[in-house]
């Protein structure tokens, strides 16, 4: 009945045979269009409560999202980065990409350097070729979310600010992993749960990456 609301010819003649056969006075044509809006009733309250149903499901993921989020933000706020994971004394250089919109990130290992491009739409923020360390310190500290700080200029440094950033940052992971685990919406949302959280955190989802190579946009 999805695809036709008048069967075959040959299915016609058999429903007037067995309704005369019963002596029914109705004919077949009358009983073709009931089944119709029978079923094309049906099918919209079906789907209407199919769209209800997801819209709770949206609902509740977002509000447990929030709750897991404000558990973690204490340990999330507690390090600034990679400001924090500096050794004292290091030579910083300061980034501002404070420009509005969407940034465009482009990151391409060449041997023990790295190229990297941030871009708000066509205007370039920031293009350089740098060791692999210090452009995944930047690459990290833009998917957290950060517009403005300073790096670390030496790959000494960088790495082991990047090493400090993966232990803290496992912590952080592992917080989120658990509070999603326990939360009431079932285990078949976790991964729904989870990326809600990161966005509530304002977290790109590629900052779970040991590294991040290729491109991405970032709210």
């Amino acid at each position: 009945w999805a695809e036709t609301e008048i069967p075959p010819e040959e299915v016609r003649d058999l429903d007037k045979w067995l309704l005369a056969a019963m002596g029914a006075r109705i004919s077949p044509g009358r009983i073709y269009n009931d089944l119709v809006r029978t079923m094309k009733a049906r099918l919209a309250v079906a789907n209407d409560k199919d769209v209800q149903t997801k819209k709770h499901v949206q609902i509740d993921i977002m509000t447990v999202a929030r709750g897991i989020a404000e558990s973690v933000r204490p340990l999330l706020e507690s390090q600034t980065f990679p400001d924090s994971f500096a050794e004292p004394g290091a030579t910083l250089q300061p980034l501002d990409l404070r420009r509005g919109g969407k940034l465009e990130l482009e990151c391409h290992p060449m041997m023990g350097q790295t190229s990297l491009l941030i871009r708000n739409g066509s205007q370039t923020l920031f293009d350089s070729q740098l060791r692999r360390s210090v452009a995944q310190v930047i690459i990290k500290a833009v998917l957290l979310g950060r517009r403005k700080f300073s790096y670390p200029v030496e790959d000494s440094v960088a790495s082991a600010a990047l090493k400090e950033f993966n232990a803290w940052f496992s912590k952080v992971l592992e917080k989120i992993a658990t509070g999603c685990g326990l939360s009431a919406v079932g285990t078949s949302y976790e991964e729904r749960v989870n990326a809600a959280v990161l966005e509530v955190l304002g977290l790109d989802p590629n900052i779970a990456q040991p590294e991040f190579f290729g491109s991405a946009t970032l709210r």
